[in-house]
């Protein structure tokens, strides 16, 4: 299911919902000692899904992205607790290997292509610092939403050219997770689950929009504190999504689907404090 290419174009959304994390955790300065770290990823990313019914792949996308970041921690003079906003932009361009069907002969034909990834991610950390430094239990509230969009591409078969025509996805999704954090001398680790809810993929060839149910998954990071002001880390985390239930397209004539769906990330970060 190919149509057109629409180029990422709601920055706006991103610029105010980061604004509006900034200024959540500003909110809390007044009464709280507060650090500030800005931050910039090296990332390598993965997306596959699968057959519903076969669990065979339909489609891979995998490359580098970059993102970059900025968080600001709140620590409360009077109660064991940080409150931590993190807000960050990221955009990469990946390779797309899938499948397109010729309309004229309803053959399935391999389809492989670049895609275009854009998108925000914004969350709100809670943490209880009660037993110290070396163990601190955290809950993550968090929304983020990318696009990704795909070339066309003209396809060269032995029946001569066919073209697939490129498309849009648009993703929304809130998430919450819920780890432990520590600090052991200049090492600092965190791990825990993560599950995705209120998941929205509306596609501009559909004209219609599909939920896929979030799946529980696993993160974990490592930072190194190379000085007083500079860190750098490795991190790791998984995002999961079951199938979608149908929905009816009015633009296609029928019912379409976003299948079982697993990304993961890795990523490379150096951070700078203030």
């Amino acid at each position: 299911m190919q149509r057109r290419t629409i180029p990422y174009s709601n920055p706006s959304l991103a610029a105010i919902l980061l604004a509006a994390s900034l200024l959540m955790t500003g909110s809390l300065a007044a009464h709280a000692d507060v650090s500030t770290t800005l931050y910039a990823s090296l990332e390598q990313y993965q997306w596959e899904e699968y057959d519903p019914t076969s669990g065979a792949q339909l489609m891979k996308v995998s490359g580098p992205q970059v993102r970059v970041g900025l968080n600001a921690a709140s620590h409360l003079q009077n109660l064991p607790l940080t409150f931590a906003g993190d807000a960050a932009l990221y955009q990469g361009t990946m390779d797309y290997s899938s499948q397109t069907t010729d309309v004229g002969t309803g053959t399935t034909i391999p389809y492989n292509s670049r895609i275009g990834y854009a998108g925000y991610n914004l969350h709100l950390d809670s943490i209880y610092t009660g037993f110290g430094d070396a163990v601190q239990p955290m809950l993550t509230l968090g929304v983020e939403g990318w696009r990704r969009s795909v070339d066309s591409r003209i396809i060269n078969e032995s029946v001569g050219p066919v073209p697939a025509i490129g498309y849009a996805e648009d993703w929304r999704m809130l998430f919450a997770k819920l780890g432990l954090r520590g600090r052991m001398s200049k090492l600092s680790w965190d791990l825990g689950m993560k599950l995705p809810f209120s998941v929205t993929n509306s596609v501009d060839f559909a004209g219609t929009s599909v939920n896929p149910a979030g799946r529980l998954s696993a993160y974990a990071g490592f930072d190194y504190t190379l000085t007083s002001h500079w860190q750098i880390g490795l991190a790791y985390e998984a995002t999961r999504f079951d199938a979608s239930a149908s929905a009816y397209s009015p633009t296609l004539g029928a019912s379409v689907l976003q299948p079982k769906s697993d990304e993961d990330l890795y990523s490379l970060t150096l951070r700078h404090a203030f």
